[in-house]
């Protein structure tokens, strides 16, 4: 038999859109680093795809992310690097940003990794890459309302 709360388990956390800036359905793959300095100095690496971009931040979606991190991330305030390609100009961009939210859904409750997703905020500091960050959000902007 299924359990009934399991329907429930796969919808989202939050409905209420908090945001103020508009976010841009796009996807492509990213290089995400998550530091824990209490464990070590040697950040955690995952390739990940966005789900979508604003000015301020990128939601990304790791597809099979172990239960043990997504623990650990919950502990304390998290701090991730995000690098990416701009499929606009081929620049690189490397942004650092605070982990804001966390969508953590296991298929069944005896799998040992699940889909996360993971919103990460950016400001202005320690990311000189911030401007060509706003160029290529403005960029998707142009290209999807045009119809590109």
């Amino acid at each position: 038999m299924e359990n009934p709360l399991h329907k429930n388990f796969l919808a989202p956390i939050a409905t209420e859109d908090r945001r103020d800036q508009t976010r841009h359905r796009h996807e492509m793959s990213v290089t995400l680093q998550v530091l824990f300095p209490e464990e070590t100095f040697t950040p955690v690496t995952y390739t990940c795809k966005t789900h979508d971009v604003s000015l301020r931040g990128m939601r990304v979606v790791l597809d099979r992310l172990p239960l043990t991190l997504y623990n650990k991330l919950l502990s304390s305030t998290r701090y991730a690097r995000i690098s990416f390609t701009n499929a606009l100009n081929g620049g690189k961009i490397k942004l650092t940003g605070r982990i804001v939210w966390l969508d953590y859904r296991k298929p069944r409750s005896t799998e040992l990794n699940g889909l996360c997703y993971m919103a990460v905020s950016f400001d202005d500091r320690d990311n000189q890459d911030l401007t060509h960050f706003t160029e290529f959000v403005q960029g998707i902007q142009t290209h999807s309302s045009t119809g590109s």
